[in-house]
């Protein structure tokens, strides 16, 4: 590769713990390539098991071309890809100002704010490795609702990860039916707390609506003398 370039991934390597691997295990994967008479400088990567629960959000689809005044729904699943169960669900939710919640869940609480809505809900349903739940949120398409967005996150959830989402700030408890998981697949149960890959924790949906924006500028009139500031 020549110097000063971009380094461009040649190979992905898959690894998978054995059944009986102790979970204290830890090794080391070594590697170098060749090509012709060149030869890659041999690298090493540290490799760690992991015990614990590992929640992940699918991505919902993007939606475009949404109609103000109407309802819309964003689809995902909640997955367990670890090896110990997560007993309850920590769901943070962020839906931009053109965006509103058709219901104020139960089971969550909610801030507002001028860029749009912030909620924070605990899902009871536990979910064990290997384990799909469908997770819905109903949205209402607002009047002014031009280019938005709904961003959410999952976590196993704890008090202290609960007190941290809420930054300090004054929530609202909804009043609403309970926001719940519904199964879509299930395997054996084990008991955890820390999620070990928070890189598909959380994720972000563009909806965009089929309106125009009004803009106006109001100016002002003054008068003053020659040289007067």
């Amino acid at each position: 590769m020549p110097v000063g370039t971009d380094g461009v991934a040649a190979a992905r390597l898959g690894l998978r713990a054995l059944p009986d691997a102790d979970l204290s295990a830890s090794g080391n994967v070594r590697y170098s390539a060749a090509a012709g008479d060149l030869t890659a400088v041999p690298a090493e990567t540290r490799i760690t098991l992991g015990d614990g629960p590992d929640l992940g959000l699918s991505q919902a689809a993007h939606q475009r071309d949404l109609t103000p005044g109407t309802n819309t729904q964003v689809r995902a699943t909640v997955a367990n890809n670890g090896n110990r169960t997560a007993d309850r669900t920590l769901l943070s939710i962020y839906s931009s100002y053109g965006l509103r919640f058709e219901e104020r869940h139960s089971n969550c609480e909610y801030r507002d704010h001028a860029i749009g809505t912030f909620a924070l809900c605990v899902l009871d349903e536990a979910v064990a490795p290997g384990e799909r739940y469908a997770l819905t949120t109903a949205l209402r398409v607002g009047r002014n609702a031009l280019y938005e967005r709904f961003d959410h996150s999952v976590l196993p959830y704890s008090d202290e990860a609960l007190e941290e989402a809420r930054g300090g700030e004054t929530w609202t408890p909804g009043t609403g039916d309970e926001l719940n998981l519904r199964p879509v697949a299930a395997q054996r149960a084990a008991v955890g707390e820390e999620d070990l890959d928070l890189l598909d924790n959380y994720r972000t949906v563009i909806l965009d609506a089929r309106n125009t924006a009004d803009l106006k500028v109001t100016g002002s009139k003054v008068r003053g003398a020659v040289g007067t500031p």
